[in-house]
């Protein structure tokens, strides 16, 4: 399984789906990490443009059922993407990728474990 269909995030109006996953091992999800489902309740997005390069800044803030989650997400015009991911407890993740619509995706979202 592609590493890309288990590692996720996805704000879609006020829901967001965060799924962390590892094709070695099983884990909480059934897929080899967690996934948290939960409620935007704060959102920030800024654009800077420089010579023929645009890059947009976005947070946002996740209400789940495993405490508060901010992702921060620093993506080029040219769709990569480095996202940040902080829970209140002082962990971070980080991932690297590129930005697609949810229509285009193609991901398998585990059981939902926060």
């Amino acid at each position: 399984m592609d590493q890309s269909t288990i590692n996720f995030m996805i704000v879609d109006s006020l829901n967001a789906t965060m799924q962390f996953g590892n094709t070695m091992a099983v884990g909480f999800n059934g897929v080899g990490g967690i996934t948290f489902d939960g409620r935007v309740t704060r959102y920030s997005f800024t654009k800077r443009e420089k010579k023929n390069f645009t890059t947009y800044n976005i947070t946002v803030n996740v209400m789940s059922s495993g405490g508060n989650i901010d992702f921060i997400i620093l993506a080029g015009s040219d769709g990569n993407a480095d996202a940040t991911v902080r829970d209140n407890f002082g962990n971070q993740l980080r991932y690297y990728g590129r930005l697609v619509p949810l229509s285009q995706s193609n991901i398998y979202k585990g059981r939902t474990t926060y």
